[in-house]
């Protein structure tokens, strides 16, 4: 079938509000399979195609063989003895030689000029620099900062660029605050309908009055005690249909969870190493949530859960456990992708959605290999807990949230959140492509958003999570976008199953049904021509100029913030600049795409 990139088209004033160096990290794809190259060399081939700063290095912290035999080379980009937050490139090499290179890298146009200067012990990561509104006196002024990442907080940090003083801190820790984005994690409650034998929980228990869940083997406990009920089953406790008994229930979910990633990825443990979870369960929290703590070389991670409320005419205010299989795998999940692979993904803005769709896939995989399902047959989480709507959340994406926040099927297409203000919202573009993908036995055909007319052989559940898994373990970096996500299972299904696949074809299709085709990338898997088009347009300020990289003939408008439009022009050269007096704030636009800068 014959695909096409898809035009997206927005409004005017459709644009992000981070007044950052937009798009300033660049993402990047590059095939070498037939130029016989070594790391080192491959390298040096990145320094010369991206004209990187010569105190610009690469230094290799990861060196990982996988089952298939590949080799895999992680490298972190550093200016000086900076690290650069979030600039990676990835390695990957067969048999000694290297076949492709992807990551994030940071330019020489965009990296400060000459070595920074340490102002505080704390300023361990060099991040782009950046301009963000401050108040002063009442009024909102530009202030140009270094963007960093706090790894003990979990934050992101805006440091003056002259002084080192804190200007901002933007919490990126990943749990949810039970007031804006609690529906993430509501996931189905109630029992399997489909169960008919009760499932036996060995527990190790306190006293006969008392317990406190643990499984040794697994490393997992709860951090709290409840009233042991007991039962003809001696020591043990189990799950009873008709009586809830929501620590029970997670150590279960939790078990079942652990086994999945062992027995069907080969994962042990949260970040196959030294991992110990603990969990647990109050009746008072409004929120369901994770973290993770390093002690003596060891990972704690800590497991919240609590209730979700609703409210019924006929039975007034219900409180609902969230305990159920699905919210403890999805939870489990969470603690996976914050560390597996490169360093895990990180929850900030495509990466988070990404981070929860990876998040739900894996939940609907454990529920559906529990029912013993080969496809993603039961796709609707949180159907039964949302008493007044059709579901929580659909990894088809076709049902009103809590709120009645419809999740976008079309990446930028329609409820696409172009200000990111929800993870679980933009998650609904990898979610229905799952869907899509693993769903059915049968051919799905259908018109996206863009108006795609799409057909997909299926393939099976086994297949599907084992290339969303490889994805995430090998070809991701920390703040990958959906075109990284995209080009990296490609890339995942051709190592798997090869590139000419009905499995890579159905991969591709699925895609182009969720607005992101890579038809013009296909080749270079197979093929390897030298040099990819990355990310473009590439929108920038520079010594008070507006500067564009684009391809040539691109059509680029800059407008006044209320929308008057000030200059057009078509490119000819790659690199284009502006100068327009007096503009402090514009909207700049490049064929399609819209970008709010700030000008010095």
């Amino acid at each position: 079938m014959k695909h096409f990139n898809a035009n997206f088209i927005f409004a005017l004033l459709v644009f992000s509000i981070n007044v950052s160096l937009l798009n300033a990290q660049r993402h990047f794809y590059l095939n070498v399979s037939k130029q016989c190259l070594s790391a080192e060399s491959a390298l040096a081939k990145i320094q010369q195609e991206f004209e990187i700063d010569p105190n610009s290095h690469f230094k290799l912290i990861n060196d990982t063989t996988d089952g298939l035999g590949m080799q895999h080379l992680t490298y972190k980009q550093y200016l000086y003895d900076f690290e650069i937050v979030g600039c990676m490139v990835l390695v990957h090499a067969k048999k000694g030689v290297i076949q492709s290179l992807n990551g994030i890298i940071m330019e020489q146009e965009l990296l400060p000029s000459g070595r920074p200067s340490q102002t505080r012990s704390s300023l361990e990561i060099l991040g782009e620099k950046v301009y963000i509104l401050i108040k002063k006196d009442g009024k909102s002024i530009a202030k140009l900062a270094i963007k960093q990442l706090d790894k003990k907080s979990q934050s992101e940090i805006y440091l003056d660029a002259s002084t080192g003083d804190t200007l901002r801190t933007i919490s990126m820790r990943n749990f949810l605050d039970g007031n804006t984005n609690a529906k993430l994690d509501y996931i189905n409650y109630y029992p399997y309908k489909e169960d008919e034998e009760i499932e036996v929980l060995e527990c190790e228990v306190l006293s006969n009055n008392l317990y406190s869940m643990r499984d040794s083997y697994r490393d997992i406990a709860s951090t709290s005690t409840s009233k042991f009920y007991p039962t003809d089953l001696g020591i043990y406790a189990h799950i009873e249909h008709n009586e809830r008994n929501p620590e029970c229930e997670i150590l279960w979910g939790l078990q079942k969870s652990y086994n999945y990633f062992y027995e069907q990825m080969g994962t042990k443990e949260c970040n196959n190493k030294n991992c110990a979870i603990r969990f647990d369960y109050r009746d008072y929290y409004s929120s369901t949530y994770s973290e993770t703590s390093e002690v003596a070389g060891k990972t704690i991670a800590y497991m919240h859960f609590g209730v979700k409320e609703e409210i019924s005419e006929e039975d007034g205010r219900i409180i609902i456990p969230l305990v159920s299989l699905d919210i403890v795998a999805h939870e489990y999940s969470h603690l996976v992708i914050s560390k597996i692979g490169n360093g895990g993904l990180k929850s900030y803005e495509e990466t988070g959605a990404l981070c929860e769709s990876f998040a739900d896939i894996f939940a609907s995989a454990i529920m559906n290999r529990h029912k013993g399902n080969d496809y993603i047959a039961d796709y609707l989480i949180g159907e039964e807990v949302a008493l007044n709507a059709k579901c929580l959340r659909s990894l088809a994406a076709d049902c009103n949230g809590i709120d009645g926040t419809l999740q976008p099927q079309c990446y930028h297409g329609k409820n696409w959140d172009a200000f990111y203000n929800d993870f679980g919202t933009n998650s609904g573009v990898q979610n229905r492509w799952f869907y899509l993908l693993c769903n059915s036995e049968g051919k799905i055909s259908g018109t996206n958003d863009f108006g795609y007319e799409y057909e997909i052989n299926p393939i099976t559940l086994n297949k599907g999570e084992q290339i969303v898994f490889r994805n995430l373990n090998f070809y991701l970096t920390p703040f990958a976008n959906y075109h990284d996500a995209a080009m990296g299972s490609l890339q995942a299904t051709a190592d798997l199953y090869g590139i000419n696949s009905d499995e890579f074809n159905s991969v591709l299709e699925a895609w182009c049904a969720v607005g992101i085709c890579l038809d013009d990338r296909i080749a270079d898997i197979a093929d390897g021509t030298p040099y990819i088009k990355s990310n473009l347009p590439l929108v920038y300020t520079k010594n008070g100029e507006i500067c564009v990289k684009a391809n040539p003939n691109s059509i680029v408008k800059i407008f006044t913030p209320i929308g008057m439009l000030i200059e057009q022009r078509t490119t000819k050269n790659d690199l284009e600049t502006f100068t327009i007096p007096n503009l402090k704030i514009a909207i700049v636009m490049v064929n399609n795409d819209s970008f709010k800068i700030i000008i010095p």
